[in-house]
């Protein structure tokens, strides 16, 4: 179960530029939110370029994430993904590929081979000491998609699914990082610790009975999926010959006999 959750939460955020609350940029300047048509040949309005809505984009030589990241204003509305193919911004795991903005001072960026969070120091100061003390591997602020993801998740409960808070907190138990055992306390002493077990709790068993894909295989004959039942746990394996469509996870998966087999032996167990 561990490791499902570890696959699904990096499934989950890496595929954020997917979800239904991010805007593209080409139809809403990413710096003021609003529906503008993108002038000087960039991604932004001309307010946003000349200074007019603050801190000009360019002065800041065309890093659009830098330039965002310097607006000291409050939240701007739902996250925004914003496609950067000629970006000079540099994550620990290369260049960035695409930008989701959550909020002021937190974004996630994909790369070519890994992703993960950026949040501010200003942002982090405002987390519970248990969740923003952490010096990270990938470096000050930078939270990586894997595992220690799990923690921005938990610290800003406003931005993310139950879905999210569930897997989260699932890595958390698991012990897979320094971290995760005054995590754990945080989440059973502490009444925002509670809540987001709440939020869990109540999407958890709102799915239990539907299954979470993990991780995958494939090779010429199709795809080797393994996927593990929310409620309680069971793992079964499915293969998927080429040209098959993969269920979207959370699925609802009707067991074989030789399935249902097995989890009679897991209860008995």
């Amino acid at each position: 179960m561990r490791q499902i959750a570890f696959d699904v939460l990096g499934n989950l955020l890496e595929h954020k530029p997917f979800d239904d609350r991010a805007v593209g940029f080409l139809d809403r300047c990413p710096g003021c939110g609003e529906p503008k048509i993108p002038e000087h040949g960039t991604a932004v309005c001309g307010g946003c370029w000349s200074g007019e809505n603050g801190s000009g984009f360019a002065a800041h030589e065309g890093d659009l994430i830098s330039w965002l990241d310097s607006l000291d204003e409050p939240e701007r509305g739902p996250a925004r993904t914003i496609d950067i193919p000629d970006s000079t911004t540099m994550t620990p795991w290369g260049r960035a590929q695409t930008a989701t903005r959550y909020a002021h001072g937190l974004f996630w960026y994909s790369t070519a081979s890994h992703g993960g969070f950026k949040v501010s120091l200003k942002r982090r100061r405002r987390w519970p000491p248990a969740l923003g003390l952490w010096g990270m591997d990938a470096g000050p602020g930078w939270y990586e998609e894997d595992v220690d993801a799990s923690i921005v998740v938990l610290a800003e409960p406003d931005l993310f699914s139950g879905r999210e808070t569930y897997h989260a907190i699932e890595i958390a138990r698991s012990g897979l990082a320094p971290w995760c055992a005054t995590v754990r306390a945080w989440l059973d002493e502490t009444d925002a610790g509670r809540r987001a077990r709440g939020l869990a709790s109540a999407w958890k068993w709102g799915h239990a009975e539907e299954f979470e894909r993990g991780g995958s295989f494939g090779d010429a004959s199709g795809l080797e999926v393994s996927w593990s039942r929310i409620g309680d746990g069971l793992t079964i394996t499915r293969h998927y010959p080429p040209g098959y469509t993969v269920p979207r996870s959370p699925a609802a998966i009707d067991l074989t006999p030789a399935e249902y087999a097995k989890a009679a032996a897991q209860v008995q167990a």
